[in-house]
């Protein structure tokens, strides 16, 4: 089942970076939600137990790197869409304590992906 968690990665990567290349304005939420939903049923897929090759692994490592990178910024623009807006922020104090829920979602975004490649790893 490793072989389909890289190849869930390896979608998670591209949808991320197609996502990044519309721009930050023409970015719908629900490719964020779908980049969450991929990257949990790779998480799920990485943890079945089976039998894996090196390769496979180093390819479900550098996919993970690869979706972290590219994925971060759509689903951390994402959480920022609802949550705060950037003329709030200077205008609204209590809109700024806000805006560190972006910095989290997207902490949090490449902890996820860490962990899907540590669960292929094992």
């Amino acid at each position: 089942m490793t072989v389909a968690a890289l190849v869930l990665l390896v979608l998670v990567a591209g949808a991320g970076l197609a996502l990044s290349a519309r721009g930050e304005r023409r970015r719908a939420t629900w490719g964020a939600v779908a980049l969450g939903v991929l990257l949990a049923a790779a998480g799920v897929l990485a943890w079945t137990p089976g039998p894996a090759s090196d390769g496979v692994r180093e390819g479900v490592v550098l996919a993970a790197a690869l979706a972290a990178v590219t994925g971060g910024g759509p689903v951390a623009t994402a959480v920022l869409r609802g949550l705060g807006r950037y003329n709030e922020l200077r205008t609204t104090p209590a809109a700024s304590e806000r805006f560190i829920l972006g910095t989290l979602a997207s902490a949090l975004w490449a902890t996820a992906c860490v962990g899907v490649a540590v669960l292929a790893a094992t």
